[in-house]
């Protein structure tokens, strides 16, 4: 897990002995809130979680202290680590000691419905309770609060971690519908591309499907150095590959040629000990690489149905992979029986699993696209901007 700051008041020098409690807790956003507990009587925020026992698992920490203080039942399969925060200062209740905490944070999501809380006393009496909050308002109001609390460090340590969420673009609303309202509509008459288009829409089934190998072993490396998924992080890299190409930008929106300002994910996945797949659509944010695995990761193990239909727009890149097969070529299924259905312009990435030799680890991948807008010269573009992005990983977890 990486370090996400360290607060280190260097004032211990004198103590003669160190008191340790780690700590874990919980990052649940929805619509571009986060779950906070507010304790009312001192009027401050915290993020759900608490002290670690002697032995326990910080994971199994989180979720139990989740669910004690915020009645929140976190979903197991959802959970992924953002990082910790390191303290070390003089306590205030005892001069001799100094005070060590690592404060572990975990993306999950967590059941619609909240249970009832199981607070400790002092809990109880400064007023515990779940409030759904920008982080805005939390960062405010704990600041205004540290000055007189005995609590200050705590309070500031939770504004650095949502300033850091902030960022990072952890609170872009991701149940808004993908907007299709920039596409710029093109000139047919000025555009390079009149001939080519109106030749291969008028065909019965203008797709066609290239398949390459391509070299995976940095983009394995680097999910196994942030501990993200190697699935999500390719589905990155592709979708802004994508975008990287011109070509991929057009499409046909109510039988008129637009351009479109840029294509998002839209991804198949299965739950763990799932046979039946369901389908995520998620835009990329801003975060880059590692944030969207772990937003990918919270929003899949949360959804509830096999497709949001309010999603489903022209502006998307379809993905699928296939982890039990080296692939060699990858067809999609299609309906062409209206005009409408062969103008289609969603890209089709699909690929296998990893085969290794020589050290490297390659993997079949299989784009299928219409050829009234995609070439094999922009297939190869594409596959250019691939290798570039991913020379470009970072070496640890920022945007690129």
């Amino acid at each position: 897990m990486r370090l996400l700051f360290e607060m280190d008041k260097h004032n211990y020098g004198t103590c003669t002995r160190t008191f340790v409690r780690h700590s874990a807790r919980s990052i649940v956003i929805r619509d571009g809130r986060v779950a906070m507990v507010h304790a009312v009587l001192l009027d401050h925020y915290k993020f759900p979680g608490g002290g670690i026992r002697d032995g326990e698992d910080p994971v199994d920490a989180m979720v139990r202290e989740t669910r004690e203080e915020a009645g929140l039942v976190v979903l197991p399969d959802s959970i992924q680590p953002y990082g910790y925060a390191h303290r070390v200062e003089r306590s205030e209740k005892v001069p001799e000691e100094r005070f060590l905490q690592d404060n572990f944070y975990y993306f999950c999501a967590a059941e619609a419905d909240a249970v009832a809380q199981n607070l400790d006393a002092y809990e109880a009496e400064e007023g515990y309770q779940l409030e759904w909050v920008t982080p805005e308002t939390a960062i405010r109001t704990n600041r205004k609060a540290a000055g007189t609390s005995e609590y200050r460090t705590m309070l500031e340590r939770e504004a650095l971690v949502l300033e850091l969420l902030q960022n990072e673009g952890y609170f872009s609303k991701e149940e808004e519908t993908i907007s299709m309202e920039s596409a710029v509509p093109v000139d047919l008459e000025t555009w390079p591309r009149k001939e080519l288009y109106q030749f291969f829409s008028g065909m019965s089934n203008p797709f066609y499907m290239v398949t390459f190998r391509q070299d995976v072993t940095d983009i394995y490396q680097y999910a196994k150095r942030m501990g993200v998924s190697f699935y999500y992080t390719l589905v990155w890299l592709c979708t802004e590959a994508i975008n990287d190409v011109d070509a991929f930008h057009y499409a046909a929106v109510d039988g008129k040629v637009v351009r479109l300002p840029r294509r998002e994910p839209s991804f198949t996945d299965l739950k763990p000990g799932a046979e039946q797949f369901h389908i995520v659509t998620m835009d990329c944010g801003d975060g880059g690489p590692a944030a969207f695995c772990r937003e990918a990761a919270r929003k899949s193990a949360a959804q509830q149905t096999f497709l949001d239909q309010s999603s489903e727009t022209e502006n998307l890149i379809y993905f699928s992979c296939l982890p039990w097969v080296d692939l060699t070529g990858f067809v999609n299924e299609r309906d062409l029986s209206t005009p409408e259905s062969r103008r289609d312009s969603i890209p089709r990435l699909t690929w296998g699993k990893y085969t290794e030799a020589a050290g490297r680890k390659t993997l079949g991948l299989s784009v299928e696209v219409n050829h009234a807008f995609v070439d094999g010269l922009h297939i190869g573009q594409f596959a250019a901007a691939l290798e570039r992005r991913i020379r470009q990983l970072p070496e640890r977890d920022v945007r690129l």
